[in-house]
């Protein structure tokens, strides 16, 4: 069984509107034909009047919907049936009160477990004794840092 690659999220590209990408609805996918991984293939719609980039993968679509999408041609706008199941989706977030890109744990990779994905790793970060630290676990030694000078 191949080795499920690794990537590490800082190096996703960034969005037009300059924040970093996330992992998707459905995490990072392996495109089929070795060109990287796709997590979200943002769009320009506009919702509630106001034009704004949202991501394609979502979880309303169907198995062959994200396996177009995974074999579109970079560059390539995605079939006008898919940018609408992508719209509705991002209304009704809206309308919730949520972002419409994924936030940290909304991943449903268990959704098509037939498509293969690349498993997501943040960088170590040594401290400065030289033992290893993940992002995560500097942010809670500094929320502990905060807390104690308050």
């Amino acid at each position: 069984m191949a080795q499920q690659p690794i990537i590490d999220p800082t190096t996703f590209d960034l969005r037009e509107d300059k924040t970093s990408k996330g992992e998707g609805f459905f995490g990072s996918l392996l495109r089929p034909d070795g060109g990287g991984v796709m997590s979200e293939y943002s769009v320009g719609v506009p919702i509630n009047g106001k034009e704004m980039d949202i991501p394609t993968f979502v979880p309303t679509l169907t198995a062959e919907e994200v396996t177009l999408l995974l074999n579109l041609p970079e560059g390539k706008q995605p079939p006008q049936s898919i940018i609408q199941k992508a719209a509705q989706f991002a209304q009704q977030r809206v309308a919730a009160g949520k972002p419409v890109f994924a936030e940290h744990g909304e991943q449903q990779e268990q959704m098509y477990p037939q498509f293969k994905r690349a498993k997501v790793q943040m960088p170590k970060v040594l401290s400065r004794t030289g033992q290893s630290r993940t992002p995560e676990m500097e942010q809670l030694l500094l929320e502990r840092l905060t807390k104690g000078q308050q």
